[in-house]
């Protein structure tokens, strides 16, 4: 290498290191700026006269907050990201203050408080104050052009995401929400259906999210573990209409959070020792469509008084006992179309394509016939019934079972 070569080399290794000195210098510098602007404020304030009173103390917080709105539509970059920083910290004393940005603030101003209060919203569980969420709906409803169109967005965002939150945590503690196999009446449901199964064991406050399970309009519940405070939660679902009781130890004052709801399309209760005591209280419960009594403990006097006082509703009492066969429900006939295995109708030897013409000496012609001459009958009690079967009357005695909570 001559000596002109060797001046060229040298000349570019002190520029590279140079340009490299630059960059570290650049970044020292920002980094510098960052803590300053977080420290200033505190250095500043060190200096001014103490003054403890709670009313001076509100006032200097207010002040801060007010600095820290104000420096989101600040012409630094580095000021803004400070500002939505130390505002994210502060958290729900914020939404005041952030709600009138999104009303007052330039696009910038606007864009970062609405962010915020979505922060905040998505942090807040289900028993918290819903502070930046009421704050969200509020410009929603009341707030005009930018402003309200952001905060409906806002909404859908995070009713989205708390949904997703309430199904996670719901399954984590054995809570099935989802399409299933959940009887009312005899039918499975075919919607989606909040399922507590008897076999749950799990934490009373994980009940407190279905209070974020938008959409879901069916629940059911089940097993010893149901009781007045469950109810309770239960009555937290936003869009609840039906209702399943079954094979509980519900008593009649149990059923008392009922009442908070604003509208019950379908209740039915299964296997559960709700007596006469009851009467007064479902008089009063908000049903619309249909109220199923289902081996209880309410006497036919007490559904006829029920009956007489919800002359809208149908009223449907029966006393438990279950066959556990279908037939085609518009068909003028009863032809069995399927007998469920392990049911009082297999065991009493009943097949498919039978024809149910007789309950004991009750003559039967549409299956809604054969479900009302079983309902008159208790789990346990054997029965005559009488089928054609390819035009020869057999005799058959079922001793009738109970419903299962799922259909399978």
């Amino acid at each position: 290498m001559d000596l002109l070569d060797w001046w060229a080399s040298g000349l570019a290794d002190r520029r590279f290191s140079s340009l490299r000195v630059e960059r570290i210098v650049n970044a020292s510098t920002f980094l510098m700026a960052v803590v300053l602007c977080l420290l200033w404020p505190l250095a500043a304030r060190s200096d001014e006269p103490a003054d403890s009173t709670p009313a001076a103390t509100q006032a200097a917080d207010d002040a801060r907050l007010q600095e820290l709105i104000e420096k989101l539509a600040s012409n630094q970059y580095v000021q803004r990201e400070i500002a939505s920083l130390e505002l994210a910290r502060i958290g729900a004393r914020a939404v005041p203050a952030l709600a009138a940005a999104v009303q007052q603030g330039d696009l910038e101003m606007t864009e970062r408080a609405m962010q915020l209060l979505q922060r905040v919203a998505l942090a807040e569980k289900p028993l918290d104050p819903p502070q930046g969420w009421n704050a969200i709906v509020q410009l929603a409803e009341k707030g005009s052009g930018t402003s309200a169109s952001r905060a409906q967005a806002a909404m859908r965002a995070i009713s989205l995401r708390r949904q997703a939150m309430a199904r996670e945590q719901l399954a984590g503690d054995g809570i099935a929400v989802g399409l299933s196999n959940v009887v009312m009446e005899a039918s499975s449901i075919n919607e989606e259906v909040v399922h507590i199964p008897d076999t749950w064991e799990g934490e009373l406050e994980t009940l407190d999210w279905l209070a974020w399970l938008h959409g879901v309009q069916y629940i059911a519940v089940e097993g010893p573990a149901i009781d007045r405070d469950l109810l309770q939660r239960v009555t937290k679902m936003p869009d609840l209409k039906n209702i399943v009781i079954t094979n509980t130890n519900v008593k009649s004052d149990d059923l008392a959070p009922l009442t908070e709801l604003k509208r019950i399309d379908q209740l039915e209760i299964r296997y559960t020792p709700v007596d006469d005591q009851a009467i007064e209280l479902l008089k009063k419960l908000p049903i619309r469509q249909k109220l199923i009594l289902n081996g209880t403990q309410i006497t036919p006097e007490g559904f006829r008084s029920i009956r007489s006082q919800l002359p809208g509703v149908q009223i449907v009492y029966k006393r438990g006992g279950f066959l556990g066969v279908r037939c085609d429900p518009f068909a003028p006939r009863c032809q069995v179309t399927l007998v469920i295995e392990g049911g009082a109708a297999q065991q009493a030897g009943m097949r498919t394509g039978d024809t149910v013409t007789k309950v004991g000496q009750k003559p039967i012609g549409r299956f809604a016939d054969l479900q009302a001459a079983i309902g008159e009958y208790a789990p346990g009690e054997e029965i005559p019934i009488t089928v054609d079967r390819g035009g020869q009357a057999i005799q058959l005695v079922a001793k009738l079972g109970t419903m299962q909570s799922e259909d399978n």
